[in-house]
């Protein structure tokens, strides 16, 4: 992964996105050490976990990092229309960090048991269908360490949606910089289970939006 994303930034061929595919063996693990992290994703990328053969049968692509102090996946500005898909980012500080970046999406992926599940600004985000805090079922506490996602300053046009955000021990959303425009947040499951019954909670708020203009937030539990 580390030479395919290295490969990925020299071309340097945007606005052509790249695209890192996954063909592994058992048990489907990465391991990242904090020193060298992962080479920051500076041209457009799109990493899709979900082209590991068996993958809707449960061969997730893992990647463990180290609670010492690395990021996972670093997305830079010069990467926009970025894609992280189907992944599980463990045992990290940061799973995901992007800021700022344009046009990124963050799709199916399962985020637990780090610091911070992302920490994300830019314009046009689309952040959707992950687990942030629980196993793969959605049902089990693998909750990570501070907020599940963390949005920066300056944010614009960023939508949260049909995500299972439980079980962290920040809160499940929190706008921490201010100046964030247009922000919506719809469908998604805070502090439940996948079946949206079952409590599995976050510890501070579900939703913090103590720093964030024209917010809409619309049937999310």
């Amino acid at each position: 992964l580390r030479q395919a994303i290295t490969d990925a930034n020299d071309n340097a061929n945007a606005p052509v996105v790249d695209v890192i595919e996954f063909n592994i063996g058992a048990p489907f693990i990465i391991n990242v050490p904090a020193d060298p992290e992962l080479p920051q994703i500076t041209e457009p990328l799109f990493i899709d976990g979900t082209s590991q053969p068996g993958f809707a049968s449960g061969n997730i692509v893992t990647l463990i990092g180290s609670l010492g102090g690395n990021i996972l996946l670093s997305i830079a500005s010069s990467a926009p229309n970025s894609e992280i898909r189907g992944l599980q980012l463990q045992q990290t500080n940061t799973a995901i960090r992007a800021q700022p970046v344009s046009d990124l999406t963050i799709n199916g992926n399962y985020i637990n048991e780090c610091v911070f599940g992302m920490i994300i600004s830019g314009n046009n985000i689309t952040i959707k269908n992950n687990k942030i805090g629980t196993d793969i079922t959605g049902t089990i506490d693998m909750g990570n360490f501070s907020d599940a996602i963390a949005i920066g300053s300056s944010s614009t046009n960023m939508v949260i949606k049909d995500n299972l955000i439980s079980a962290n021990l920040g809160s499940g959303i929190s706008f921490f910089l201010g100046n964030n425009k247009q922000i919506t947040i719809k469908n998604n499951k805070i502090g439940t289970d996948i079946t949206g019954v079952a409590a599995l909670g976050n510890m501070r708020q579900g939703i913090e939006m103590g720093n964030c203009d024209n917010g809409d937030v619309d049937s999310s539990l």
